[in-house]
């Protein structure tokens, strides 16, 4: 057994995990010297015990009954022996049994939890059940032909012990009666004045079932991936968001059941990085090149995908459940290990036979080998040196272990089905193993579905170290809804588990009829069926009706059992979408969902999923988060929350954070505040919702963080975090906000009311104030302004005001275009066919492009386009073999086992400036985003697949006509698509369709504005201003310099603009030229000579010159040439520029 803790006080309490338990053992004694009165019922009490959960506390009581005019004693004997203070008897004379007294105890029970405080924690004295006494401590029973001891144990079963062997003696009552103990009885059993003896204690056991308490009345989804052999794992770290995005919407879910080890003869594999397991690869390749006997995420790739997967998980508000196979890194029987990890076991096995620590392991203890099951102490090894250290390393990421095979245990030593705890070891070292990183953990094994006594109860029997039951369904999974399949049908022998929960009320072991155990008795029924009638991972059929569905699941959670559904994916070996739940499985998932909202717990406003996650605060820095109606809790009567609320008015950030329903939008609220603690802090503290039908707590935890560094400035001023202070990219088109935090952003040490303001620049962008210390800047960006983006603002405390540089990039929008085969054409055999787009008009109006493609067949074969009928036109194309005719010669034939070498080289082609200042480089980020399929959707006959990068997919049939299939989510979204390659994945003859069009990404780089050219040259905060000129000093301010071409870096005056005199057929003038920029007109640029006859008087003319000529632009800027007439009267001419 192991022990959790021990208290060396008057009542020793010894705890040991165990069935959907802990089982805590106390010793308890009667108050020292103390005589509890004739005729009056004595209580005995522990010392005052603290729960597992580390702050529940109680203790533990028991009744004894003395015979009619006596009374309970205790006190130290008169030959004092073994007996000591607390030690007692039958009074009031002394403190003894005396044999002739005829000396008895009428009944010893009424165990009970007394005393009982949850300190704030989830315990309540519901928890606690199967209270027994375990054990009676005699003192001085041990002398030959005089003492003797007579126990009669649960008011029937009669012990004549004679006189005991020891001194103190512990007699196991548990062993005696071969049932669990409620009450017994004690007296002499002879009438010998020698007949002399006391009690110094006695043994009870409490059972405090708590771990699995959050899984009554809980659902969850198992998100399983196939293939993750070999380096596959190290691509799909990205998939799981998008999967935890499509249930984002369910309220009533509250686990994701993900692998740490994978299924059946791919056990070895497993979802997180660990050294030894990775030493097993020994750069091992296949044929191909590819590894092989990689059983886990290399360290050098730098993911860790369970890890990252569970954090993804917590931060979405749901529990984690992980699933191993118990066959871990052994075969199963006489089955080989799969071609891609064919010698993972010999390495195992191998390893365990000749490293040192291991075998100084198995060596530790007699159990780990039994001389008959040899792969036993490989078992004991897994647990200890890899699920042991999973454990540790992700801790409270994990709440829970699914076991499958439990059979590997059962079928190396342990018997699963005994009920006997010493015969069930394998099961305690996976079970330890597992809870090593968080004690909470709980832990369930696959020992079958029950057979024997199924009429009884579908559940097979319990083990003592899970805490709830696997529930694997009967028939292999497959058709669990079948109402024809069977007798009794397989309906009925799978819906008998959620009949046995309600019977229960989730308890599925209490009160059976074939085993009087107690320890079972708060283990929780669980069911862990697949969604579909084929697979827990995928399947195109629902297992059960809608109605089916819904009464299961309102069933479960309203009787308090759980029930871990296996999620149909679209297809488990690929990636990206092909990881999502198939359409029909999200709409009977958020069917239920709706359904248990408004029926599972009617009337006060509940919360959704198992936790709300909150942000963490930092000290002095404005903390904003809002809690949503209909995303974070609601009512089911659809009722309006009324209050969100601190459920105690003391304790928590409640000092400081306020809590209020937003203004203008109901249901939304806020929590604002600004953190006052001294030090970093972790809270936890209970949130309330109510409505008129009442209020329900959530328990949720908030962080506190230590303040961050601020730049350093004059006393009393305030101060940003950085300057140019960086902000994240926008993107055209795109609404664009970004919050500035006080405390993070800027901060005043002395002044807490701040105001912001915007001086200059992006004026797209506007600022607000979005909740006291929040400022919001938002817009929406236009193709004018991609690229870099600066913004000036002022943070002032009323006195004092410093200003700040943002800085942040406008991405440009992503244009699209379609790429298609020229119309009715051969491309040749072995001839690469060119594809192009049409033409593409920039934003300006005035550059234009097209996009170019490579298209290779494959050897002997050519691209051909041509109506292949269906959805097919006369530019979509397919492979055309030697031999074929009529549509043939336009589709992918699966017969021909048609496919292209690849489909790449793609390029800008054909670009053409129009006169404006767009260039072929301004033209970026081109890549492939999907390929349009038509005619693939036939289920069972069309199949194709499509290689991106070095993964390759196959698809199946598509499923509709006309499919798109996105090339981006296939290859992970790690980086652009520029090569991608497809075929037919069967030879099926019916295997036929054709490609309509490939869809390219690109984006046009935006026009320089003034405030990119400013901060590109390094002018920032005043030095930035228009106006300024402190850059060079060279009389040309930074907007001039800008509208020329200039540099403001460098004293460059007059070489963009000159006067001269020139003489033109006769006639002399004044001639002024000067650079415009071609974009002068979506700047906002005006460039204007204004000339007057005196410096004194006002000036009475614009842009009055005799002649202006513009001639053509070089490099983007235009030379436009002024002039005036000699002849005219004295002028003084000024050159100015203006933005609007």
């Amino acid at each position: 057994m192991t022990v959790k803790n021990q208290l060396a006080i008057m009542a020793l309490a010894a705890v040991v995990r165990t069935a959907a338990a802990d089982v805590v053992n106390v010793q308890i004694k009667a108050t020292a010297n103390t005589d509890y009165g004739t005729n009056a019922v004595a209580t005995l009490l522990s010392e005052v015990l603290t729960a597992p959960d580390g702050r529940a506390t109680y203790q533990v009581a028991f009744e004894v009954t003395p015979p009619a005019g006596r009374s309970i004693r205790s006190g130290v004997t008169g030959t004092a022996g073994s007996s000591t203070a607390q030690s007692w008897g039958v009074g009031p004379e002394n403190t003894l049994f005396n044999g002739d007294n005829d000396d008895r105890v009428e009944r010893i029970g009424n165990l009970q939890i007394t005393n009982f405080n949850a300190n704030g924690g989830e315990l309540d004295a519901g928890h606690f059940f199967g209270l027994s006494f375990t054990s009676v401590e005699l003192a001085n029973a041990q002398s030959a032909n005089k003492d003797d001891v007579l126990v009669v144990l649960n008011g029937s079963m009669t012990n004549d012990l004679g006189d005991l062997v020891a001194n103190p003696e512990s007699i196991d009552l548990e062993a005696l009666a071969g049932v669990p103990v409620t009450e017994f009885s004690l007296a002499n059993g002879t009438t010998n004045t020698t007949d002399k003896w006391s009690v110094n204690q006695v043994g009870v056991s409490v059972g405090i079932a708590w771990r699995a308490d959050w899984m009554r009345g809980a659902w969850g989804l198992s998100w399983a991936p196939e293939g993750m052999y070999n380096g596959r794992s190290e691509t799909l770290v990205d998939d799981y968001e998008t999967f935890l995005e499509q249930i984002g919407g369910l309220k009533t879910i509250d686990y994701v059941q993900l692998n740490l080890g994978m299924s059946y003869i791919y056990s070895p594999v497993h979802l997180g990085p660990h050294a030894l397991l990775e030493s097993f690869w020994r750069g091992d390749t296949d044929a191909e090149g590819n590894p092989i006997n990689l059983v886990v995420p290399r360290a050098s790739s730098g993911v860790d995908p369970l890890g990252e997967w569970a954090a993804a998980t917590k931060a979405a508000g749901l529990k984690v459940q992980v699933y191993v196979n118990s066959s871990q890194m052994l075969r199963r029987g006489d089955i080989p290990n799969p071609a891609v990890i064919p010698d993972i076991t010999e390495r195992w096995t191998t390893w365990c036979d000749t490293n040192a620590a291991a075998q100084a392991f198995i060596a530790s203890q007699p159990y780990h080998t039994d001389g008959t099951n040899t792969n036993r102490p490989y078992m004991f090894c897994y647990a200890e040196f890899v699920l042991k250290e999973y454990s540790l390393r992700y801790g409270e990421l994990i709440d829970s272990y699914i076991f499958d095979s439990g059979y590997m245990l059962g079928s190396n030593g342990d018997n699963a089905t005994g009920g006997v705890a010493s015969e069930q070891l394998l099961y305690k070292a996976f079970s330890d193993a597992a809870r090593a990183g968080n004690p909470n953990a709980t832990v369930s094994y696959n020992n079958s579905p029950e057979r024997d006594t199924e009429v009884l109860n579908p559940f097979s029997e319990a083990v003592h170290f899970e805490d709830y039951m696997f529930g694997h369904p009967y028939n292999g999974g497959n058709n669990i809804g079948s109402h024809t399949i069977g007798d009794p049908p397989l309906y009925d022998r799978n819906y008998a588990h959620i009949q046995k929960m309600t019977e229960t009320g989730g308890n599925v072991h209490e009160g059976e009829l074939t085993h009087d155990w107690l320890w079972d008795d708060r283990v929780v029924g669980h069911f862990y069926p697949p969604m579909s009638t084929t697979a827990w991972n995928a399947g195109q059929t629902p297992a059960l009706t809608d109605a089916e569905f819904l009464l299961w699941n309102l069933e479960a959670m309203q009787a308090g059992g759980a029930i871990s559904w296996g999620a149909p994916l679209n297809w488990p070996p690929g990636n990206g979408v092909s990881l999502l739940i198939r359409d029909w499985g999200m709409d009977q998932l958020a069917l239920m969902d709706a359904h248990l909202c408004t029926n599972e717990v009617p009337g006060a406003p509940q919360w959704a999923r198992q936790h709300t996650p909150l942000p963490d605060a930092t000290i002095g820095q404005a903390y904003f988060h809002v809690l949503t109606e209909g995303v974070h809790f609601w009512d089911p009567e659809g009722d309006a929350v009324t209050n969100v609320s601190f459920a105690s008015a003391a304790g928590g950030p409640s000092s400081w954070m306020t809590i209020a329903e937003m203004p203008g939008n109901p249901g939304s609220w806020q929590l604002t505040g600004i953190p006052t603690e001294a030090a970093a802090t972790e809270y936890e503290f209970r949130l309330r919702i109510e409505d008129a039908s009442g209020g329900t707590e959530r328990k949720v935890r908030l962080g506190v963080n230590a303040p961050p560094a601020f730049l350093d400035g004059p006393e009393g001023y305030p101060v940003w975090a950085a300057d140019p202070l960086e902000l994240p990219d926008a993107v055209v088109h795109e609404a664009y906000a970004q919050v500035l935090i006080q405390g993070l952003d800027f901060q005043d040490f002395e002044e807490t009311n701040l105001d912001v303001s915007k001086i200059g620049g992006a004026g797209w962008l506007s600022l607000a104030e979005a909740a006291p210390g929040w400022w919001r800047l938002s817009g929406v960006p236009s193709p004018a302004d991609a690229g870099l983006e600066t913004v000036e603002l002022r943070v002032s405390d009323g006195t004092n005001a410093t200003d700040c540089t943002l800085v942040f990039t406008v991405e440009p929008a992503v244009d699209k275009a379609s790429i298609l085969a020229a119309a009715n054409q051969n491309y040749g055999t072995d001839a690469v066919a060119t594809m192009l787009s049409d033409v593409q008009t920039a934003y300006d109006g005035l550059a234009t492009f097209q996009f170019a493609v490579d298209v290779v067949p494959g050897a002997g074969t050519a691209i051909r386009s041509g109506n292949g009928g269906g959805a097919t036109t006369s530019q979509s194309w397919g492979i055309f073999s030697s031999g074929e005719t009529d549509n043939a010669r336009f589709i992918f034939n699966g017969d021909e086992a048609e496919f292209v070498e690849s489909i790449g080289n793609l390029r800008l082609v054909n670009f053409a400036d129009g006169g404006g200042r767009l260039s072929a480089g301004d033209i970026r980020n081109v890549s492939f985003e999907s390929i349009t399929i038509a005619d693939a959707q036939s289920g069972g006959k069309d199949s194709l697949y499509v290689t991106v990068g070095s993964v390759s997919n196959n698809l199946g049939d598509l499923g509709s006509n006309i499919h798109v299939v996105n090339l981006e989510a296939l290859s992970g979204g790690s980086a652009p698509v520029t090569a991608f390659a497809l075929g037919t994945s069967t030879t099926n003859a019916l295997n036929k369709w054709s490609v309509n069009s490939i869809e390219v990404n690109y984006s046009v780089l935006g026009p320089e504005t003034y405030s990119t050219w400013a901060y590109d040259h390094g002018l920032v905060g005043g030095h930035g201003a228009p106006g300024s000129d402190s850059g060079d000093l060279d009389g040309y301010a930074n907007l001039a310099e800008f509208a020329l071409g200039m540099d403001p870096n460098l004293a460059d005056a007059g070489t963009r603009d000159s006067a001269g005199l020139v003489t033109t057929g006769g006639t002399g003038y004044v001639e002024w030229v000067y650079r415009r920029r071609s974009d002068h007109v979506a700047q906002g640029l005006s460039y204007l000579l204004i000339d007057s006859t005196n410096l004194v008087g006002p000036r009475s003319g614009t842009n009055a010159a005799d002649h202006i000529q513009v001639g053509p632009a070089v490099d983007g800027y235009e030379p436009v040439t002024n002039r005036y007439s000699t002849g005219e009267p004295a002028k003084f001419i000024e050159f100015r520029i203006r933005q609007d």
